[in-house]
């Protein structure tokens, strides 16, 4: 591990700050205030030990406010990861090096492979690490396999509190249930968590099951609800899968579940997939809460629960929709499919159809859709290739290396003008008036570089797209080719497309569409991945 004193060629620029608040941290402090008493720390470290005395340029901080263990649940470090791909960025300072990373050995050696491959410096307040140095490259994972270490035994020594803590009888969710509100209550030499009722919701609940158990659908108690303008938790319109979700919540009755839903971890295709499904057996505690519903209106409503519900045998979970997770309606829901098991077309439809302004298409219109802004894509594509945009990088790279020569030449220039001073006895108001200008010089240039640096074209491989872009097309019209790979294939070049679909009159059918309507075309807004 090196000393700061061999930094003294790199600048403020040239550096990129992360800043991330850790469990062993001060509990009392918000995350808005450690980060900031953090920040403090790596800005006093710029001002000692850089060559250059001044702060790093705001553009170069990056503040994670989310918490996660692995480098794919932090999006600010995914954000630095591919800032150190270009040569410009030096170094990444951070408190410690365990802010970047607590997950597991894939994590840590991806962030090896990128900082040594980048020739990017990692910079902590006791001392810097160039992983290209083998001794250096074995202290930095020893030390984030720690903090790996410590964060499994953390989690398993709270896992058991958490268990402890719902077998008592407390509530432990981040947010309240419908008819509920979080509170805390004392209990001899500590708090404990539960809930207390809302008076207005708990009435709603008191209807829903009470319409429930007098043979009402999950539908008509939600268009009953959305008619009078109850909303539910969040403001947002009723559905049948939150009716459902209440009526099957043993909360209701006084009672605390704990894992209903589990992560269950699984490999597919090589790759580590988390699923959270529904447990049957879920264990259920007495809770410190009062009931808003007696348990005879419970057990009937789970009698009729569990006389309607339809036992599915042979359940496979083989993605059938190339289109899952990319097109997303005006509302902000994610489109589904609707299958009709041969009777018509399936169809495309936003869940939220009961109160969305927009119609469904059949899958095949959707397709065709899809395929018409692929192939657009793929145009555009072809334009920017043929008006170099190749060429505009080069010319924008010759003109930042053009303002850096043209900044060494100042620097140069400076040296010569005190050499002079010094050695020449250049008289004192000549240099004073020279070496202002100079300096001014030098502000100027730095802040076209960083204009420049910070507003540089984007750099896509156009070529490389065109090849992706024709291969998710080619894969529509493969009927060999699974839902899953064509799905695949797409969220490589969308990362969504937003669907609109204004609902037409009663009318003539126009033979796309079995209901009669005057269909209006499908309009698709996409985001595209590049």
């Amino acid at each position: 591990m090196y000393q700061f004193t061999l930094l003294e060629k790199i600048k403020p620029e040239e550096i990129l700050i992360y800043l991330r608040k850790s469990r062993t941290d001060d509990p009392a402090l918000s995350v808005s205030e450690t980060l900031a008493k953090h920040e403090q720390m790596l800005n006093e470290w710029c001002m000692r030990n850089l060559s250059e005395p001044e702060p790093v340029p705001e553009s170069n901080r990056f503040r994670e406010v989310v918490s996660g263990e692995t480098i794919e649940a932090r999006p600010e470090v995914q954000k630095v990861l591919r800032l150190i791909e270009q040569p410009r960025y030096k170094a990444v300072l951070i408190v410690e090096p365990q802010r970047l990373s607590r997950g597991d050995l894939e994590d840590i050696g991806r962030l090896t492979k990128i900082f040594r491959y980048t020739n990017t410096l990692v910079i902590t307040l006791q001392g810097v690490f160039d992983l290209n140095d083998e001794r250096d490259r074995d202290y930095f994972n020893r030390e984030l396999m720690r903090g790996n270490d410590f964060l499994e035994y953390q989690k398993r020594i709270m896992g058991n509190g958490r268990v402890l803590s719902v077998e008592n009888g407390n509530y432990i969710g981040s947010r309240a249930p419908y008819g509920y509100e979080r509170t805390r209550i004392r209990e001899e030499k500590h708090w404990a968590h539960t809930l207390e009722i809302n008076p207005a919701e708990a009435e709603n609940v008191r209807i829903i099951f009470d319409m429930y158990a007098s043979g009402n659908g999950a539908t008509a108690i939600c268009t009953r609800l959305n008619q009078i303008g109850i909303k539910t938790k969040n403001g947002a319109q009723w559905t049948p899968p939150t009716i459902y979700s209440m009526l099957d919540n043993p909360i209701y009755i006084g009672m605390v579940k704990w894992q209903a839903r589990r992560t269950v971890k699984t490999v597919e295709n090589g790759e580590i997939v988390r699923h959270t499904p529904h447990r049957k057996d879920y264990p259920v505690y007495p809770g410190k809460h009062a009931p808003i519903i007696d348990t005879v209106l419970w057990e009937a409503v789970r009698a009729r629960r569990t006389g309607r519900t339809i036992p599915r045998n042979n359940i496979t979970y083989t993605l059938k929709n190339p289109l899952s997770g990319i097109i997303q309606c005006e509302c902000g829901h994610y489109m589904i499919r609707r299958p009709y098991n041969g009777r018509c077309a399936d169809r495309i439809q936003c869940p939220n159809m009961t109160y969305c302004k927009n119609a469904s298409s059949t899958m095949d219109e959707m397709i065709e859709e899809v395929k018409r802004v692929l192939n657009g894509c793929i145009v555009d594509f072809r334009v920017k290739i043929e008006l170099g945009a190749i060429a505009d990088l080069a010319a924008h790279d010759a003109y930042c290396q053009k303002l850096r020569e043209r900044l060494s030449a100042l620097d140069e220039k400076e040296k010569s003008l005190w050499e002079k001073y010094v050695e020449d006895e250049m008289p004192k108001h000549i240099f004073n008036n020279l070496l202002e200008k100079n300096t001014a010089d030098k502000a100027q240039v730095k802040e076209q570089l960083r204009i420049a640096e910070t507003s540089a074209p984007q750099r896509i491989d156009y070529e490389e797209r065109c090849r992706s872009f024709q291969a998710a097309m080619d894969a529509l019209d493969d009927e060999k080719m699974s839902a899953e790979q064509q799905n695949e294939m797409l969220k490589r070049c969308f990362i969504r497309l937003r669907y609109h679909r204004p609902r037409g009159k009663r009318g003539h059918s126009t033979g796309n569409d079995r209901r009669g309507w005057e269909m209006e075309p499908i309009q698709l807004f996409a985001e595209l991945n590049l």
